[in-house]
């Protein structure tokens, strides 16, 4: 190898750091949008006390500070990228290893903490806790004298547990070969009192205080990968070092090496990411900001097929005009595609909140929204929810709850100026009729009709609406895709206009032409909504029909139609 050693690290390094900053900004930038809208990070001395007042609630503090940054996809892929560079890098330096071999080798601890990052439920906090646990080891060693080492390790053990949780474990099991026997089984026996310690004097769990606090979403759920990671990490630090004398064989056992990592890398990654999970949080990210134009596009690219990205492209289509035209050109599972049913979990009620927010029912929207808050895992805060809390409350007229959201919201960092130019709307009537926003809203919002419903009578609430307000065409609209989707006709056709002369709606056509058939109406006289064209069609549609045509076929010639829906996919 000879003068070429001294690169191995460094160009790993960067590949490491260009690997793992690619993957999240490229192939799975909605988990890293997921992780910043399920936090609050406050710029406040009491929200550090807080944070940091269990074990590894430092590290957990400089995790969410650094995941606040995760707003921004790509800096989030770049901090996660850097976090796993930082681990290898430390683990270099650790290692007792330092030939070329060795220096690869080295890339399986990192490449392990990288994969279980791809899990949504990871927190940045813990790869914080393992660099500041290495960096403490890196200390250790650079301490000569055998006795204060000793020493430093045994009494930074309890310490670190408390800055970065159980996996300052870590310390003395890599210290092992350097420090005296027994201060090494102090090390460790503090290791173990310390959770237990805690145990007594705070409200966690002993299974919480022995895993990690907050190293995963779920406080009750062992995070399993993590402490694979953790033990290769002390597996491979302690491994001899390898070098070949021929220099021919080093380097091709130094490539086939690094092939191999390489290749078992990638295919653990594609194993364990979540490909699905990351479509549906494209979808509820475009929803919330609101890149109606990106999700049609995105549907037409893939079919969505669960009921919140279906949700979240009727939405789309609401919001562009086209909901009633192209609503059949996708996939539709039912009622469920314009509003998911309700579910106590963190996800799901947000993208239904959208829906609710868009239009008009504003209590529904703060409900479905305070109940997804309320559920997250851990206990966090969300800048989303808290945003939208105070856009309810604002709407409502509820000012003073609206501003503690507000004042809250002006300890943040991206989301500061958006809370003090708000702010100032607090009791101006004035200025909230002006607004383009929320005077709409509150013009829209049914008042008193506006509540908690079952969402299998949605359509009693958007009636409502509809009844206050008749010229609000997306409610209208969401009325009629409601009975079309449930394949209520006769609903459908009562609240339809049916004295109408322009052309309707390419699915409010299609649908009108199968009430006439269900109630015996002949379709050679179609009224002047329904065009020449789309009764020719539903004619063809039937006779292929009764001559049974196969069901590719009428797939293919017909599956963009609401006849389609109502005899294939109710």
């Amino acid at each position: 190898m000879g003068q070429a050693e001294k690169y191995i690290k460094p160009a790993l390094a960067a590949i490491i750091f260009a690997a793992v900053t690619l993957f999240f900004g490229v192939l799975y930038p909605y988990h890293i949008y997921h992780q910043e809208q399920f936090q609050l990070f406050e710029w406040t001395a009491g929200y550090f006390l807080t944070v940091s007042s269990v074990p590894g609630g430092f590290a957990d503090w400089v995790g969410r500070l650094l995941t606040q940054f995760f707003i921004f996809s790509w800096a989030g892929a770049a901090i996660t990228g850097a976090l796993v560079t930082t681990i290898y890098l430390l683990v270099c330096r650790v290692a007792r290893g330092k030939s070329p071999v060795s220096r690869i080798l080295m890339v399986v601890p990192a490449a392990a903490f990288s994969v279980f990052m791809t899990d949504e439920r990871a927190l940045a906090g813990a790869l914080v806790a393992v660099v500041l646990t290495l960096g403490a080891v890196c200390a250790a060693g650079a301490v000569r004298n055998g006795r204060v080492r000793a020493i430093f390790v045994v009494a930074a053990t309890p310490l670190f547990y408390w800055i970065c949780g159980p996996v300052a474990v870590l310390l003395p099991l890599l210290e092992a070969r350097d420090i005296h026997p027994a201060a090494f089984v102090c090390s460790l026996v503090l290791a173990v009192i310390s959770p237990l310690s805690a145990s007594c004097v705070l409200h966690y769990g002993l299974q919480s205080l022995i895993t990690g606090v907050h190293y995963f979403r779920y406080i009750t759920v062992i995070p399993v990968f993590l402490w694979i990671a953790v033990l290769i990490t002390v597996i491979f630090c302690h491994l001899p070092d390898i070098r070949i004398k021929n220099g021919t064989i080093g380097t091709l056992l130094a490539s086939a090496c690094l092939i191999a990592v390489i290749s078992i890398w990638v295919s653990t990654v594609r194993r364990t990411a979540d490909f699905t999970k990351e479509e549906l949080m494209a979808y509820d990210y475009m929803s919330r900001f609101q890149q109606w134009d990106d999700i049609v596009g995105k549907a037409g690219e893939k079919q969505p097929d669960r009921p919140i990205s279906v949700s979240c492209l009727n939405l789309a289509l609401s919001q562009t005009g086209r909901l009633p035209d192209e609503m059949f050109s996708f996939y539709q599972n039912g009622t469920a595609g314009l509003f998911p049913a309700f579910s106590r979990v963190f996800t799901t009620p947000l993208s239904t909140a959208e829906i609710f927010w868009h239009l008009g029912l504003i209590n529904a929207a703060q409900h479905f929204t305070f109940e997804a808050q309320e559920a997250i895992p851990d206990f966090q805060k969300s800048g989303r929810c808290y945003r939208r809390l105070a856009q309810t409350n604002l709407v409502n007229g509820d000012y003073a709850v609206a501003g503690k959201y507000l004042n809250t919201l002006s300890h943040t960092l991206f989301y500061r100026n958006w809370a003090l130019s708000t702010a100032k709307m607090l009791g101006d009537e004035n200025a909230i009729a002006g607004h383009p926003l929320y005077g709409k809203l509150r013009n829209l919002r049914c008042h008193e009709k506006d509540n908690w419903f079952k969402d299998t009578a949605v359509d009693s609430v958007l009636l409502d609406i509809a009844a206050e307000h008749p010229d609000c065409e997306p409610v209208r609209e969401y009325i009629l895709a409601w009975y079309l989707l449930d394949c209520n006709i006769d609903a459908f056709a009562k609240h339809f206009d049916s004295n109408r002369q322009s052309p309707a709606a390419k699915a409010h056509q299609e649908a009108y032409l199968m009430y006439m058939l269900e109630h015996q109406l002949s379709i050679e006289n179609t009224p002047p909504f329904v065009e020449t064209a789309t009764a020719e069609r539903f004619r063809r549609f039937i006779k292929d029909v009764q001559k049974g045509q196969a069901r590719a076929f009428i797939t293919r010639t017909y599956g963009d139609t609401y006849w389609y829906y109502a005899l294939y996919r109710r």
